[in-house]
């Protein structure tokens, strides 16, 4: 018998005692239970893909797998068609992108022309719900001071420049002012992130 020891697939397709398996298929561990009857031993290493599960269950994700991942703002204009790529990518749809993909992900900035340049959202931009790097010192011109600026004035009651809700997110080199609830604000469970080089509440280019 394979060796069961904190182990709990079964016959039932994990949720049994191990149960019986081939010699040569040794169990996989309970959080896998995708693949079937009597697996329950961690994957090995060539198992592993860029698919946002844990697959040896050590509690991370596609550990060394998923090649870093940047998505460039590159239109200064709200837009939203869903997509962001070199010919047309605004900061709500990098946002937007950036929590679907898997991997190490950053949001960098390659805006057309000398700053200050402003983004003026119509309404609440996607939370950032995953560890990423959200990095407006990317943007060419960036001297010790924010030229990429969000200014909510337009973004309706109630609204956040951004919000955090996941940790170790890093916001750096953003100026956030005009909204009607926080400029950045950090939620419960956001451990470990942080804010760098921002103006909040103060448009340095005024």
């Amino acid at each position: 018998l394979p060796d069961c020891a904190e182990k709990e697939c079964g016959d039932d397709g994990c949720g049994g005692s191990c149960g019986e398996c081939p010699a040569d298929d040794p169990c996989r561990s309970a959080c896998d239970t995708s693949l079937g009857v009597g697996l329950c031993a961690p994957a090995l290493a060539e198992e592993f893909a860029c698919d946002g599960v844990d697959e040896d269950c050590d509690g991370e994700t596609d550990e060394g797998v998923c090649a870093p991942v940047v998505f460039v703002v590159n239109a200064a204009a709200d837009d939203d068609d869903g997509t962001c790529d070199a010919a047309h990518c605004s900061l709500r749809e990098a946002l937007s992108a950036a929590q679907a993909a898997f991997g190490t992900v950053s949001v960098g900035f390659a805006l057309e022309g000398p700053g200050p340049h402003v983004l003026t959202p119509s309404s609440a931009l996607p939370a950032l719900t995953r560890t990423l790097v959200l990095d407006a010192t990317t943007q060419a011109g960036y001297v010790d001071a924010p030229i990429v600026e969000l200014d909510g004035s337009g973004a309706g009651e109630s609204v956040s420049g951004l919000t955090v809700s996941a940790g170790d997110v890093l916001v750096r080199g953003l100026a956030v002012y005009g909204f009607t609830s926080h400029g950045i604000s950090i939620e419960p469970g956001a451990d470990r992130s942080r804010i760098e080089r921002c103006f909040v509440g103060l448009s340095p280019s005024t």
